[in-house]
Formats: C-alpha cells, structure tokens, sequence
C-alpha cells in the first residue's frame, strides 16, 4: 500500500516540481553570469595591460624623440661638447635620465661593465627601433636592462648622430622605476601591481619591492604563457607565492612586455558576490513559494477537514447545513453532501415508515397465526401445540430483534442470547468474536439454535441442572464456525428417526445460511458443528 501523504505534502511536493525548473534555469543563468563577468574582469585587466604598455610606449617614445633631438643637433654635428652639454640642460631631462656623448674623436664616456653574473647586460646595438629607422645601420635603439654607470641597473636608449665624420652615439641612461611613476595616472585598482620585463623575460621595473625582484627572471609559467601569445590573461603566482590573475602585452615598440597583477581574490570577488545575489534571489523565492504553498495548504486542509466532518455526519444521520467553499471543486463537494444528507434523511424517514409498517403486519399475522393454531389444535395434544407455539415465540423473537435494530445486521451474540432458550446463564456459556449477521442469516440462526435448546431441554444436557451448553464460534476468513456442545446430560444415542426440528435445522443451514452442519452423537454429549457465510442477500438491500 502507498503511502499515505498530507494535501501539506502534496502540495509542498508540488511547489518544488514547479520550482525546480526555475532553479535549473536559474543556475544555469548564474553559469552564465559567473562566465560573462569573469570574461568582463579578465576583458577590463588586459584593457589596462594595454593602457599601461601604451604609457610605457609613449615614455620611451617621448625619450627616443630626445635622444635623437641631440644627436641631430649642430652642437653634436660641430663636435661642441660644451654647447651640447647647455642644450641637454635646456632639455629638461626627468629625473633619473643620464645624457652620454661618444665618439672615435673624444672619450666615450660610458658605463663600466656589468658584474659577472649580474642579469643586466651591456647595451644591444641590435635591440627594437624606438623611432623611425634612419638606415640599416643608423637607428635608435632601446637596450634591455643593463648595469647603469653608477652600478644600479638601467635602460639605455641610443641614438647615433647622422651625417659626422665621426662615429658619435648619443646615450640615455634611465633609471627604470620612471617607467612606472605615473602609474597612479593609469586609472588601475589600487591592489593592481606592474610590472615590466624586457625581451629575454627579466624584470625591467615593479611597481612593489622594486629592489628586491629588479633583474630576475620571470616565473615559468608566465614565460610560458608571453612566449605562446603576445598578450592575454592567465593563472600565475607573484613572486611573493600569492595567488594571482595576470594580464600581459607585448609591445611592438620596445619588444617589451607589461603585465598587471591583480591578486586573484579581487578579481573573483565580483564574481562571487553576483553568485551570492542569485543564490539569494533563489533561496527568497523558494522560500516564497513554498510560504505560498503551505498558506494554500492549510485553507484547504481546512476546508477538506470541513468536508470530513460533513462526510462523519452524513454516516452519523444528520443533516448537513449548505456551507460555501472557497475553492469551486470543494464547493462542489459540500454541495454534493449537503443534498446526499437531505436525501438520506428523506429515505431514511420513509424506510423507517415502512419498517414500523411491516413490523406492525407481521406481529399482526403472527398473532393471527397464534389464534389460528390455537383454535386449530383445540382437542389436539397439549404438547404439539406446546411446540409450534414456541417456535413461533422464537420467530418472534428474531422478528423482535430485528426491528431493533431496523432490520439491519444483527451481532451474532445478540441472536445466541435472545435465542438460546429459558435457560439461565450458569448452564449456556457462549464465547466468539463479533460478528454482523445480515436479517436473513439472524433469522435461520435463531431458529437453529431454538430447535437445538428445546431438543437440549428435553432429552440433553439442559434437561439436569448439571448440565452445561457450551456454545462457541469462531471467524475464520468469510465462513463462520459455530460449534454446540453439550455435557453433564444422559447418555446420549443416535436417534431411530430425524425429527422435524433437525430436518428445519439442515434445511435452514442449507438454503438460508449456504453451509453445512455436522451431528456427533457422543455418549457424554451431542456435538453439533455448523459452517456458514454470512454474505449479504440481495433480497434484503434497501431501494427506499
């Protein structure tokens, strides 16, 4: 058997089945939302990649453009050394920027050597072009990192004069921290870090620690990742070890390439506060629903539970009063019961009409069939009038028991006590279950057991006052059991013929009761054993 659910359940169960679908939807749409922003962060973090690599570009460039002002200056064509130096005065070079000059007729005055083992290099004359070419040997160029002429590393930005007899180089030594002090201008977050690395993947300059990460070689996984694609987004760790996201460009000016560091909480913390909106909108509208839910629940718990109890008066005979209900099904319903009650009453009024009417007939005829037999046995013997007279007392009293109970079913312990004969209750002892004997099947009983108790008092056990009846029956699935067994009586012999009242038992077993009945006639006691249905007839259901 299913299991037996509440309308609450019911309807709890069918709230989440329409949900349901909405929370897929809705989770797939917060895919999608974590997907599109985390593209949007990653889109905004190489966007600023970008600006910063054109800021560096434009540094350099605007540097490159001083560097060969010099060079093309008639100071430098004349070899005027000294002019040249009040013109890179005028020049107002930043701060962190060294003008050099050298040439085949004077000292070149350039920086010592790197250290062995530094990561700075000399100058690479082969390096990118910062500026237009002048010829394939006559260009300016911008080194990687190098060792500065004071130690410290540099970029050196060189420009060779055109149109000298002489081979003279002009020389910009910077400080690479200039390359990032505008970095506040760029419009970046401020737990965004720079930092910049030249072509062989050295750290040219760093926004954070400066000193410290200066010259070192950028992590593997970001050297992989510049040498699979010019520029993009990527998983990697700082120095530091931390967690990052790190977007990157390559510039096709200098070679070099910048990268913005944003650690990688930041940059997923916009994702997961959109995620953390949706789970909330998701859980206020689960909530609502199955809020919803259970407020319809409970109106129409009430309004079955009204139901119920118009259903438990209806089986109780009374009437049931027209009450609106809210739902138009359930109106339905009341208003069905409310007519079924009416109607019943109705019935029920005109069969009790009937049965007062038949109870009424039938006693008449009874007493008619009393006078009718006592007139006709007058002369007769005592003792046969004696017997049809109790027979028909019995029939009385079935017919009287019945119309108690307005000839419905009857308990059999109903019919075993009103027809077990005059015998007092210390003789018959009488033990079986309950059990609903329809009209037909309470009538046949109690003749039988009339039949049985006047043969008892006249030749068994009931005729001593030691006597007992013991009268038992059991239920055993459709088929009623009963057994009557007598003791404590004269010995008991088969009989030399069957008398009438045995042939009104078997005949009554056989055709009002479908069973069958067993006589044992044992010394100490008759025992007599009798199996029957007790279905309903169709002759006794009510059409009133």
């Amino acid at each position: 058997m299913a299991a037996v659910q509440s309308i609450e359940g019911r309807l709890a169960i069918f709230a989440a089945a329409v949900f349901l679908p909405g929370v897929l939807a809705l989770a797939v749409l917060l895919g999608l939302n974590i997907f599109e922003v985390r593209r949007a962060q990653e889109f905004a973090l190489l966007a600023s990649a970008r600006s910063a690599s054109a800021a560096v570009d434009l540094q350099l460039a605007t540097l490159s453009a001083t560097a060969e002002t010099l060079a093309e200056s008639d100071a430098v064509a004349a070899g005027d050394w000294a002019r040249l130096d009040r013109r890179i005065e005028r020049a107002e070079l930043p701060a962190g920027v060294l003008a050099r000059v050298g040439g085949a007729d004077g000292p070149f005055p350039g920086p010592p050597a790197p250290s062995a083992g530094s990561a700075a290099q000399q100058a690479d004359p082969v390096a990118q072009s910062a500026s237009h070419p002048r010829s394939a040997h006559q260009r300016t160029t911008v080194s990687d990192l190098v060792a500065g002429p004071d130690g410290p590393p540099a970029v050196v930005i060189s420009a060779p004069a055109p149109d000298t007899t002489r081979d003279v180089v002009v020389q910009l030594w910077i400080d690479p921290r200039i390359f990032l002090s505008e970095q506040a201008s760029w419009g970046l977050p401020d737990a965004a870090m720079v930092t910049l690395v030249d072509t062989r993947r050295h750290v040219v300059s760093r926004s954070r620690h400066f000193e410290r990460f200066v010259g070192r070689s950028a992590t593997e996984p970001m050297i992989a990742a510049m040498t699979e694609a010019p520029e993009g987004v990527t998983a990697s760790r700082s120095f530091e070890g931390l967690p990052t996201v790190v977007a990157y460009h390559q510039s096709r000016l200098s070679g070099w390439t910048t990268m913005v560091v944003m650690p990688r909480a930041f940059v997923l913390q916009p994702v997961w506060l959109n995620a953390l909106a949706l789970i909330l909108l998701l859980a206020a509208l689960g909530a609502a629903s199955l809020w919803a839910a259970r407020r319809q629940s409970q109106a129409l718990s009430a309004d079955i539970r009204a139901l119920e109890q118009d259903a438990r008066s209806i089986a109780a005979g009374r009437l049931v009063a027209r009450q609106p209900v809210r739902v138009v099904n359930l109106d339905r319903i009341q208003a069905a019961l409310s007519e079924a009650s009416a109607e019943l009453l109705r019935r029920q009024e005109r069969q009790m009409l009937l049965i007062n009417e038949l109870n009424h007939r039938v006693k008449n005829t009874l007493a008619t069939i009393q006078s009718l037999s006592a007139q006709t046995f007058r002369g007769a013997e005592r003792e046969l009038q004696s017997k049809f007279e109790q027979r028909l007392g019995a029939l009385a009293a079935a017919h009287d028991l019945l119309t108690q109970t307005t000839w419905s079913a009857v308990d059999i312990r109903q019919v075993a006590a009103r027809c077990g004969g005059p015998s007092g209750p210390e003789q018959v002892c009488m033990t079986g279950p309950s059990v609903l004997l329809p009209p037909e099947a309470a009538l046949a009983l109690c003749m039988c057991l009339h039949e049985l108790t006047t043969n008892s008092l006249k030749y068994g056990a009931l005729s001593r006052p030691q006597g007992r009846v013991d009268l038992t029956w059991t239920l055993e699935g459709e088929e009623v059991a009963l057994t009557w067994r007598e003791r404590g009586g004269p010995p008991v012999r088969p009989p030399e013929r069957t008398g009438f009242g045995s042939r009104l038992i078997d005949r009554l077993v056989k055709h009002e009761l479908n069973g069958g009945l067993e006589r044992d006639f044992r010394p100490d006691g008759l025992i007599v054993v009798g199996r029957f249905k007790p279905g309903p007839n169709a002759r006794w259901n009510s059409t009133l």
